[in-house]
């Protein structure tokens, strides 16, 4: 027997179109923007080699354990394709989580009470980052995340230091929000994908990166 059809349509495409439709539509999409026009690039020296200091993974709960693998992955392969050689510690996978408490520190940056011992690894990371000779350091901060009806929204700070002199020689805040409907960790590639597109463009408009 043939399906009934409605209005000339054969239920069983009405059905095909309809899974398609809820796929889609639980399907999340994402956006980063920057809240303000990063500044020009101020360092007296080209950025050619960084070591990374990413504390992104504080909250990996509502990011994402694959976001934040492909967020890793993607924005050094990016950096090199750009010529920046890079070496990256994330917090959480470091030595240095099991030495510093969250929320027992005297000193780094500061979300609602939680303290993030950001001096503290910088200065105990000390020497494994002068045996890596960076020219920069960097510094990625998950600022704050909020949630809404359709998603989260999670602005990063990206500072950029001059190893010898301490100088901050950039600094940017992206603003990424996140349409999820079925799960926490959802689409994690084409994320990652948007959110490494966003700061490597907004690094090569402010000089950080030449442009190719």
């Amino acid at each position: 027997m043939r399906p009934v059809s409605m209005a000339g349509y054969p239920c069983s495409i009405l059905l095909r179109l309809w899974f398609v439709i809820l796929v889609f539509g639980l399907s999340g999409c994402a956006t980063t923007t920057f809240r303000k026009p990063p500044p020009p690039y101020s360092g007296a020296d080209p950025f050619q080699k960084v070591y990374i200091y990413s504390f992104v993974d504080i909250r990996e709960k509502e990011i994402g354990t694959n976001f934040m693998a492909e967020l890793e992955r993607q924005f050094g392969e990016a950096l090199t394709q750009h010529g920046v050689a890079s070496e990256q510690l994330w917090f959480m996978k470091s030595p240095h989580a099991s030495v510093f408490s969250l929320g027992q520190t005297p000193t780094g940056f500061q979300k609602g009470t939680t303290k993030v011992p950001v001096v503290e690894v910088i200065v105990a990371n000390q020497k494994v980052e002068r045996a890596y000779e960076p020219s920069h350091r960097m510094i990625i901060f998950p600022a704050s995340i909020t949630t809404g009806g359709n998603g989260p929204t999670y602005d990063f700070r990206w500072d950029i230091m001059d190893v010898k002199s301490g100088h901050l020689d950039w600094t940017a805040t992206s603003s990424t929000s996140v349409t999820n409907w079925a799960k926490a960790d959802e689409s994690p590639v084409e994320r990652a994908q948007l959110m490494v597109k966003g700061i490597i463009d907004e690094m090569k408009k402010a000089g950080v990166l030449k442009a190719q």
